[in-house]
This record gives structure tokens, C-alpha cells and sequence, in this order.
């Protein structure tokens, strides 16, 4: 089974979290971060920036190494490197290759259905919020 290196930005902003609809195929409808694959010589941290400015059409201001999620979808393995992330000021991402854009409160991150890789790892956002916030 091959191995997909991807890089995804968990964007905060205020007190949500940005979700991005899945357009078309197979997944369509269901919720992910925004990212993609790791091209080869590429730092994951660069990937992550990049296909958040080719995907949203923005720029990240902080990025941090947050999580790696593995998952064995059917066809391929996943390896993804998640960043949690801030948005450049004056920054708003638009949905350029989803179908919606959403920004999630804590209740709400559970509420969506997430791709099967994405949902694990949600679920601990929405356990561990005040921590990763560092709203103590």
C-alpha cells in the first residue's frame, strides 16, 4: 500500500476552527482541514503554507506542529502532519476547490461529519480546546 505524506493547517480564529467541504468525489460533502500533499525536497511546515495559499487563496501568520495523524484509507496509507495555525492579518480564505467554508465553535467541531483520517483528531480538538487555546 503506498504511503501519502500530506500537511494540514487546523486555522484558529477568535474562538472556531476553519472546516472546508469537500466539493466532489467520493468524499463529497464531508468536512477536512485544509492541506495537501508534501511534494518531494518540501518541509512539511512550507507544504502547509503553500497549499493553504493555492487551496484558501491566504496566508498563515503562526504555524506549530500540532498532531500526526495515521490512516489507512482502502487504496493508500495516510501520513499527515497537522499544524495549528493563525491567519495573516487582513487574511480571509475563500473557497476556491470546496464547497463551503465553515468556522466551527467547539460544540460545533463534533457536530460535522469529518473525513474518516480528520474526525479521531477533531474529536481530541474539542476535548483538549481550553488547552490548545491556552485558555486556562
Amino acid at each position: 500500500m503506498d504511503t501519502v505524506k500530506v500537511a494540514a493547517a487546523l486555522i484558529w480564529r477568535d474562538d472556531t476552527v476553519l472546516a472546508c467541504q469537500v466539493a466532489s468525489g467520493p468524499f463529497a460533502g464531508l468536512y477536512e482541514l485544509p492541506g495537501g500533499k508534501i511534494e518531494s525536497g518540501e518541509s512539511a511546515e512550507k507544504a502547509c503554507r503553500r497549499e493553504v495559499e493555492e487551496e484558501l487563496r491566504c496566508e498563515l501568520s503562526t504555524l506549530w506542529p500540532l498532531d500526526h495523524v495515521s490512516y489507512d484509507y482502502p487504496d493508500f496509507h495516510l501520513s499527515m502532519e497537522v499544524f495549528a495555525c493563525e491567519l495573516a492579518s487582513g487574511s480571509e480564505p475563500q473557497a476556491t476547490e470546496h464547497s463551503e467554508l465553515r468556522w466551527l465553535s467547539r460544540q460545533e467541531l463534533v457536530e460535522v461529519q469529518w473525513l474518516p483520517a480528520d474526525a479521531q483528531l477533531m474529536s481530541l480538538v474539542a476535548t483538549y480546546w481550553r488547552d490548545l487555546r491556552g485558555d486556562h
